[in-house]
């Protein structure tokens, strides 16, 4: 270490970019930047956690000239094939100039590709691992074939890097190891890891006051001793497969120590308490049973004990220690990683965020926040605020996993992304998928949620990507080169706005990574059941390297009490009593059927698994089976009562139905009497009609002809006057386009032409304006109309008096006097328009009045005999009008003795219709209580017995409820047991419940036993009861039948309702399905 000057960390620095330089991490990257200068291909081996990766990166990265090297990092998987590991070296490499066969890096580069996790891919049939091949290919013979033209690739400048780890993988052929130098990485000792923890406390614990920075030492002493221990004790077994702990878990540990602001952490105790909890998150929270959680807090207090002199129940008050983000406001802010002593308002913080997403967010969830809930939101929440942050969450379905961490995200506000796997999802779908959330991630800066459930996992290649992304924060060849081109477009102004300096496209694109490391956050939910769990850890390593894994325990007693009250108290089905009683039995009856449930696998071998989900269940089928059952109860009593009440009503009708008759009778002969004197009234009635209505058929024709008359003259009048009405209409429009100046015109005339003057003299003479007399040309006195006609054209209404002038009266002197203008040769408008425009409109205007009254004159007298026509015709249709009235009043009068006749005549066949129906109902009702005098009796019983059953309905419905829910995969033996178990129960609650009680009877019948036995179900006790599972549970049915009796029971039952049968087999058994759920 001599030569390695230590170096200060740069201010600002984020926790998971230190690397602290120990003597092995020197002396491996010091050998490998030789070697690689050498041209020699370098394979690093050694355990987990000693810093392989971390080494090659840092010198790839940083220690080699970028214009001379360019890198490649491929990272093995268990699903890795030579397809995939030759496409992403061909993506660096380009064809050399003048060549047709060879390729190499751009711009005179050599290529440096490292592989992680070499010998991680699964070998073949044969033993052989292709994508290791592929790469002894390339080295051995200098090249590969190229997929599409089926030639040789020759490669040049290209060398490998790899590292592996030396123990517990598969093993890697030594004709490729011999192509490597070999360098044995080995795992740190505790000085060295004490001086890295050590170095990085000091970097990030100055926040903290200087008592507790002097305890940096020993905290980092006992962390490391304690990750010792826990290595050596904790082992992975078949059944604990993710009891595998490495470096990461310590650095998580010290992450979360340094994440509390330091005005937080004021004492030893507080910084002790903050330890422990994230002692506890990051190495309990793994842990599968009590049993380990207790050696784990034992490994605890004897660590505090030793290195700080202190126990753990001093340190820990309470048992729930717990430590977030989320009590201080909106997460866009930074927020205080701190200490949450009140439990209460945690809850309350956590139940308004619940109920602000179900408003903002759907389908709403429907959460019982109880302690345990709780405890693994925070725990969640912890995970997604880190950088890095990604979660595994074991449990069984229905623990609440999913639930939990959609409510952490949105907590946390980090968006959810999930996808939605169908029939015909394929991989292409899944990488669409994936380059959104990445995407989204690395672009819009953001934090993202991916939540993923190992029931979504149809093909390993999802999970192949996930690995990767936890590793690496990038997925190989993910992105279309299209697409690729775009996302560099898209980050170089994010970039140059951050202060990234490498513009390359290598460069912006790990700035992008470091983006989607820093952003996304993987939540997987995995099930512990059966192998799958332990296959996909070994297969995907990084879901438990780079994972912080939440175990979900079986829910505490607690936990089940809060879901039973939730779920009761919102039922009034109960009494408060029954209520109190009945959360207590639905506790220890899901604890009993667990105690069985382990019995039966240590007695039988066979793993029954009772998930949380199976509780819910339980819940719910009580609750419905309980309405049911006093639906149905209630339903059949009261059919019961109302038989026997009918019975008694009948025998009252029918006495009542005598007499009823008999008052009928009478009145239905006098009903058809009055019926008949109505019906003679109308006939006489229709006579007189009939002849009132011929006399106005004559009248009719008559007005109609006068009428034809008087049309006849209106239209000669009509038109004679059309004739002379556009004159008169032309010569009023004239008229109106003479203005005010117009007039003036005329009238400043001191010495008017002739034309001019005729016209005023005609219009003095019709407006029966008087000349005045002048002296002549022989001395005599002549008429002159001019200085008048300019008095008049004074007048500031003269137009308008022109228009409203009476053309309908002008006398016959006024018009004879007119004629000599008239037809006079200078009074035509063509020549008047020689001297004058306005003259010649009134010109116009006084050959159209004259004109009009002449055709007045021939016009009026037939004007006169219109109205005497019309008078006439006024006449006839009054009388006309006259004689329909009263034809009128002689049809409403039949029309009111008719409504009168059908009245009579239909109260006359309901009376006949109702003494008849009255006799046929009392012949039915006598015969009805003659033949059900017998069935009274029968019925008064039966309602009573159902009364006496309502009060063990209660037991006896929640014994069948959790039957269904608990006792399907238990054999008869251990089926009695539980039965047994809880009646001891509902007992012990003052519950009452059927003393001969099966499921059978309670919730099936008879007949359908019956009809199920002839279709080949077998009689036994235990096949009837999974009959009525089969028959009353919501769920699907899983039948476990190795005699094939289900089989042929189900297929005789249900052959008459177009029965499919299918099996996995099958081609078409995916649209069969569809088509059945459908």
């Amino acid at each position: 270490m001599r030569t390695v000057v230590p170096v200060p960390a740069p201010e600002g620095i984020e926790f998971n970019q230190v690397v602290v330089p120990v003597m092995e991490s020197v002396r491996s990257a010091y050998l490998l930047e030789l070697l690689i200068r050498r041209q020699k291909n370098v394979l690093f081996v050694g355990p987990t956690g000693t810093g392989k990766t971390i080494t090659v990166k840092d010198v790839l990265m940083n220690k080699l000239d970028r214009e001379t090297y360019s890198t490649c990092f491929i990272n093995f998987s268990y699903q890795t094939t030579a397809n995939q590991t030759q496409d992403i070296v061909d993506l660096k490499l380009m064809k050399k100039i003048g060549t047709d066969d060879i390729f190499c890096p751009p711009s005179g580069k050599r290529l440096i590709v490292y592989v992680d996790d070499l010998n991680r891919p699964a070998q073949d049939t044969y033993g052989a691992q292709a994508a290791i091949e592929i790469l002894r290919q390339s080295v051995d013979n200098g090249g590969w074939y190229d997929r599409k033209t089926n030639t040789f690739k020759n490669i040049e400048h290209v060398q490998y890097v790899a590292s592996m780890q030396a123990e517990g993988k598969t093993p890697v052929t030594s004709r490729y190891l011999s192509s490597y130098c070999v360098i044995s990485m080995m795992s740190f000792d505790d000085v060295s890891l004490t001086s890295i923890y050590k170095e990085i406390f000091h970097t990030f614990g100055s926040i903290f006051p200087t008592n507790v920075r002097q305890l940096g030492e020993p905290l980092v002493e006992a962390t490391v001793a304690m990750y010792r221990q826990i290595c050596n004790e904790f082992l992975p077994t078949p059944a604990k497969s993710h009891y595998l702990f490495n470096l990461r878990s310590v650095s998580q540990v010290f992450q979360g120590v340094l994440s509390v602001p330091g005005g937080y952490v004021q004492s030893k105790q507080h910084l002790l308490r903050l330890w422990v909890h994230e002692c506890r998150r990051v190495f309990e929270d793994r842990l599968v049973d009590d049993h380990d959680r207790g050696f784990f807090q034992q490994l605890l207090d004897d660590t505090l004990e030793k290195h700080f002199e202190e126990t753990l129940a001093k340190i820990t008050v309470s048992d729930t220690l717990l430590y977030g983000d989320f009590l201080s406001g909106s997460a866009s802010i930074t927020r205080p990683y701190i200490e949450v002593k009140n439990k209460e308002s945690l809850r309350r913080v956590i139940e308004e965020e619940l109920e602000n997403y179900n408003l903002q967010k759907s389908p709403n969830m429907k959460l019982v926040l109880f302690d345990y809930a709780v405890e693994h939101i925070t725990r969640i929440c912890r995970i997604i605020r880190q950088p890095q942050g990604h979660a595994l969450l074991i449990g069984l379905p229905g623990s609440g996993r999913e639930s939990c961490t959609r409510l952490a995200a949105a907590m946390c506000e980090s968006e959810l992304y999930t996808v939605d796997i169908k029939g015909t999802y394929t991989v292409n779908d899944w990488r669409a998928d994936l380059r959104k959330f990445v995407r989204n991630a690395g672009m819009q800066n953001k934090s993202m949620l991916f939540l993923l459930k190992d029931s979504q996992i149809t093909r390993d290649a999802f999970l192949e990507d996930i690995n990767n992304l936890l590793n690496t924060a990038d997925v190989p060849s993910l992105w279309p080169p299209e697409e690729m081109g775009k996302l560099i477009s898209d980050i170089t102004g994010p970039a140059q706005e951050a202060g990234h300096t490498d513009s390359s496209r290598d460069g912006l694109y790990s700035f992008f990574v470091a983006r989607c490391r820093k952003n996304m956050h993987i939540v997987f939910c995995a099930s512990p059941v059966g192998d799958n769990f332990r296959n996909l850890v070994r297969k995907f390593p990084a879901l438990v390297n780079c994972s912080t894994i939440d175990w979900f325990s079986e829910w505490p007693l607690e936990a089940l009490r809060s879901v039973a009250v939730e779920f009761i108290e919102r039922s009034d089905s109960f009494t408060r009593e029954q209520k109190t009683s009945l959360v207590d039995v639905c506790v220890q009856t899901h604890a009993t059927a667990t105690k069985y449930a382990d019995k039966f696998f240590q007695e039988l071998r066979r793993p029954y698994f009772i998930s949380p989900f199976a509780y819910l269940y339980f819940i719910e089928t009580f609750l419905t089976l309980l309405v049911s059952k006093r639906t149905q109860s209630n339903y059949l009593k009261n059919r019961y009562n109302t038989g026997v009440n009918k019975l008694l009503e009948t025998k009252e009708i029918v006495s009542k139905m005598q007499k009823d008759l008999e008052e009928l009778r009478p009145r239905l002969m006098q009903t058809s009497a009055e019926t008949e004197a109505l019906m003679q009234v109308i006939e006489k009635e229709k006579a007189a009609v009939d002849a009132a209505q011929a006399v106005i058929m004559v009248k009719e024709q008559e007005a109609q002809r006068q009428a034809a008359e008087a049309s006849k003259i209106k239209d000669d009048c009509e038109a004679d006057l059309n004739k002379v009405l556009p004159i008169l209409a032309e010569s009023e429009r004239a008229l109106e386009t003479l203005n005010k100046n117009d007039v003036n015109e005329i009238k400043s005339m001191k010495s008017p032409p002739g034309g001019v003057r005729i016209v005023m003299e005609a219009i003095c003479i019709l407006k029966g304006v008087r000349p005045t007399l002048v002296p002549g040309p022989k001395g005599d006195k002549i008429p002159d109309y001019w200085e008048n006609a300019k008095k008049m054209l004074g007048d500031m209404h003269f137009l308008e008096s022109l228009v409203q002038f009476d053309k309908e009266h002008v006398p016959d002197a006024i018009i004879e006097k007119l004629q000599p203008y008239i037809k006079s040769p200078d009074f035509l408008p063509e020549k008047i328009k020689k001297v004058s425009v306005a003259a010649t409109s009134l010109c116009l205007w006084i050959r159209a009045v004259e004109t009009y009254h002449h055709v007045l004159k021939e016009v009026n007298p037939k004007r006169q005999a219109l109205a005497q026509a019309e008078g006439e015709l006024k006449e006839v249709m009054d009388h006309l009008a006259m004689l329909r009235a009263e034809l009128d009043e002689m049809r409403e009068k039949i029309r009111q003795l008719t409504i009168r006749l059908n009245a009579a005549e239909e109260k006359r066949d309901s009376l006949a219709a109702q003494a008849n129906k009255c006799e046929i109902q009392m012949v039915r009702a006598q015969k009805l209580i003659s033949s059900l005098s017998g069935e009274g009796v029968r019925w008064t019983s039966s309602s009573m017995a159902l009364g006496k059953s309502s009060e063990t309905m209660l037991g006896d419905v929640f014994m069948s409820a959790a039957g269904i829910a608990y006792c399907g995969p238990f054999t008869g033996k251990y089926r009695e047991l539980c039965l047994a178990a809880w009646q001891k129960l509902l007992t012990d609650a003052d519950i009452k419940y059927s003393p001969n009680y099966s499921l059978s009877s309670t919730f099936s019948d008879p007949v359908y036993i019956r009809q199920w036995l002839i279709h080949g179900l077998p009689p036994d006790k235990v096949s009837i009861e999974n009959a009525v599972i089969v028959d009353r549970t919501t769920r699907w049915p899983l039948i476990i039948d190795p005699q094939g009796q289900a089989n042929k029971w189900i297929r005789n039952m249900e052959a008459g309702r177009k029965l499919v049968v299918s099996s996995f087999q099958d081609d078409s058994f995916l649209r069969n399905l569809a088509n059945a759920v459908r």
